[in-house]
């Protein structure tokens, strides 16, 4: 692999995937032999991937790149070509996260980018990949995001450093917190039952704990 810009290992523990500055997708599987070429590749994107992630189950795998595209690929049949949407007005996805669905089939793909609102991927019910809206109407770039493991809410933090909970059955948020400075990376952690969000800035010695 030539200059690998995303890495991934699902939650089940039996796929590595890495996605490459040429827009390309590999992935090994972990358990028995695994060998040192990657068994399966997909030349899926035609610049540098931004965002690679696994749902919670290890079914699904989604993809972002510089191009534009989101792709959403089955490890179940991992040889086939991934279903592949290009978001509207030249907006670049930045950051993915899967719902934390109790289902495979109920998946879901929460896409954030530079220039657009949060937006919804969904390929399951209609066959064909479908993008909406998810959170308010809302150009800041996004950064980062995490569900909590209930799935009942998001949360976000944006190119403005602010951090904000969304509920997921309404489009705006139900707070914010401007913790977050200004030309610092801010990150986010949720705990596995969802009580407890931690956020901090690259750089400096605090943590804010949310509960």
């Amino acid at each position: 692999i030539l200059d690998v810009q995303q890495l991934a290992i699902d939650p089940q523990q039996k796929w590595l995937a890495a996605g490459s500055r040429s827009g390309a997708i590999y992935l090994w599987p972990i358990a028995g032999d695994s060998a040192a070429v990657a068994k399966h590749v997909h030349p899926v994107h035609g610049g540098p991937v931004t965002g690679l992630v696994f749902d919670q189950s290890g079914h699904w795998l989604g993809s972002g790149s510089e191009d534009g595209t989101v792709a959403v690929f089955d490890t179940e049949t991992p040889e086939r070509p991934p279903i592949s949407i290009r978001l509207q007005g030249g907006s670049v996805p930045t950051v993915l996260a899967f719902y934390p669905a109790s289902e495979p089939e109920e998946s879901w793909l929460a896409v954030g980018s530079r220039d657009s609102v949060v937006q919804r991927l969904q390929w399951l019910a209609s066959g064909d990949p479908e993008l909406t809206d998810l959170l308010g109407d809302d150009s800041r770039s996004t950064l980062t995001m995490v569900f909590d493991p209930q799935g009942q809410w998001l949360a976000t933090v944006d190119e403005h450093d602010s951090l904000r909970f969304w509920s997921l059955t309404q489009k705006f948020p139900i707070t914010e917190s401007r913790l977050l400075d200004q030309d610092k990376n801010g990150m986010i952690a949720v705990s596995p039952d969802g009580r407890w969000l931690a956020a901090a800035r690259s750089g400096e010695r605090i943590v804010y704990l949310f509960t």
